[in-house]
């Protein structure tokens, strides 16, 4: 890091590198450690986190970003998960990401089965950490086929969104932070049960929460693509393109394939080699080019 050209970077990032070589309270060490990691500098994220307890979820995190394999993380948090003597609220968060990893593959796995007996174990009372609670609980019925069991667990996760009220504006970030993933997932529902409708609607409250993230437009045009609103469907996939980064290359190959379906074939190839310039490792591209 303080090899970076400081000509290209802004005075605040450069605060933000001074800063986490103070002394840091937890709560400081933690935002430090996020930080860091969007940066891309995992290594320094793991050395102002250090080896303190109450950091252990932060740390797996780090890990998750920088390790060759997530599956070896996965395997350390239900250990963790399993431990008594660290908090209901470690144990918790970590069962939740071994549940959710497992959910989100369509696997039912041991590891599955054991993280939702440890969530259950641990369940939260503040509004917010129980909308995820129940968030992620809904995979268990949905890997099992019961649809009715899954709508009733998200929608328990929506009552509890609710009923949490935010007077600061810290909570009302955090607020923002737990409705979004709660969003993606009945919208990314009720794409996955056919009712693209419903899912194109309810990707609207991700445009009004965070208009400037890749995954509200990727998965708006998605639903709308399914839902057969092609022209609104290359509208939000242009959005995707125009905010950049190596998610423009997963929007400029959908918004190609919708194109392709208008019969706009020229404005498809244009876009599908877009795709491949900003991603070339991608095989659909490079198919849909031969096509």
């Amino acid at each position: 890091m303080g090899a970076f050209p400081r000509d290209l970077a802004s005075s605040l990032w450069w605060q933000v590198v001074d800063r986490v070589e103070g002394d840091l309270t937890v709560e400081e060490r933690s935002v430090a450690a996020d930080l860091l990691v969007r940066l891309g500098y995992q290594g320094r994220a793991a050395r102002v986190l250090g080896d303190r307890p109450e950091l252990l979820v932060k740390r797996l995190a780090v890990r998750y970003w920088s390790a060759s394999s997530s599956d070896e993380v996965e395997a350390t948090a239900l250990r963790e998960a399993r431990d008594r003597r660290l908090s209901a609220e470690t144990r918790h968060a970590l069962a939740l990401f071994v549940l959710v990893r497992n959910g989100r593959r369509g696997t039912a796995t041991a590891a599955f089965r054991e993280a939702v007996v440890v969530a259950e174990e641990t369940e939260p009372s503040e509004p917010l950490r129980r909308q995820a609670h129940f968030r992620a609980l809904a995979f268990v019925p949905y890997l099992a086929g019961d649809l009715d069991g899954t709508w009733a667990l998200l929608d328990r996760a929506a009552e509890c969104q609710n009923a949490a009220v935010a007077r600061t504006e810290l909570e009302r970030l955090a607020w923002e932070d737990h409705a979004f993933p709660l969003h993606e997932t009945i919208a990314r529902t009720h794409l996955l049960t056919g009712a693209a409708d419903e899912a194109a609607a309810e990707t609207e409250y991700l445009v009004g929460l965070s208009p400037h993230d890749h995954r509200t437009w990727a998965i708006r045009g998605d639903a709308l693509a399914a839902a057969g609103r092609l022209e609104e469907a290359v509208d939000a996939y242009g959005v995707g393109v125009r905010l950049g980064g190596l998610p423009a290359a997963r929007a400029a190959f959908q918004r190609g394939w919708v194109l392709r379906r208008l019969g706009r074939e020229a404005e498809a190839v244009e876009d599908f080699r877009l795709s491949q310039r900003v991603d070339p490792t991608a095989a659909a591209v490079a198919e849909a080019l031969r096509g």
